[in-house]
């Protein structure tokens, strides 16, 4: 797994000019959550993700993915993905996980930077999530194949997501 971010926030890539500090991230999430009536107190407790939860079906953990940038000052690197993950943690109003991508230059690894605007959308997305699993909203009927899967470029042997699950994340 890569760094708890939830220890190392400030060290991995908050520092950067284009993503928010985790008081506007925190902002953000609540904004979210006031739009839908969702207040903090309805968010449950559950044990940490690190501690095995598996956060499949949790009410409190939301794992998405958003327009990420990612720099590697080792390989002189830097690039986007469409497909970067993390963990936003409703009761807390953060989010707690990146996944890692590993630089093609150099293979070391980076955590993605997200813009305001991803962070709004992902923000969104985990209230919208919290408010299915809980039954207060309908999920709507899916048009097509359930499964959709993004055809293209993507290096499934450097992203975290694609490792830990052993297989493409998109």
């Amino acid at each position: 797994m890569a760094a708890n971010v939830c220890d190392q926030f400030g060290k991995l890539s908050l520092t950067s000019s284009i993503e928010p500090s985790p008081e506007t991230i925190k902002d953000i999430i609540l904004d979210a959550m006031e739009k839908e009536d969702v207040l903090p107190s309805d968010i449950p407790k559950e044990k940490s993700f690190y501690e095995g939860l598996n956060i499949r079906g949790s009410k409190r953990y939301f794992e998405k993915h958003g327009v990420g940038h990612y720099d590697c000052d080792e390989g002189d690197n830097d690039w986007n993905s469409v497909f970067s993950w993390c963990i936003i943690d409703l009761k807390k109003q953060k989010i707690c996980y990146l996944y890692y991508e590993k630089c093609q230059k150099c293979e070391t690894k980076a955590w993605p930077q997200f813009s305001y605007e991803t962070i709004e959308k992902l923000a969104y997305l985990s209230v919208e999530s919290f408010l299915f699993r809980t039954g207060r909203k309908e999920r709507p009927e899916r048009q097509g194949d359930p499964i959709r899967r993004i055809e293209g470029p993507h290096d499934e042997e450097r992203c975290e997501k694609c490792i830990e699950t052993g297989q493409r994340c998109c």
